[in-house]
């Protein structure tokens, strides 16, 4: 009967901890991840405007120069 009860009692537990889990990580480091993305989409506008001077191309020293 004890056999039992703990066999139950651990599937029980397995369950509730599977469901519980999707809920508690979910949206741990989102705020941190949007930031990032827009710090990323700021750097990529950046660089498309600077590629699109026509007084500026790729150079062996600094990335653009004159």
């Amino acid at each position: 009967m004890a056999v039992i009860c703990t066999t139950i009692f651990v599937l029980v537990f397995l369950v509730l901890a599977f469901f519980i889990k999707k809920d508690l990580y979910t949206y741990e480091h989102e705020a941190d991840i949007l930031s990032e993305l827009d710090a990323f989409d700021k750097s990529i506008t950046e660089i498309n405007a600077i590629t699109n001077i026509p007084d500026y191309k790729l150079g062996s020293g600094h990335l653009y120069t004159k």
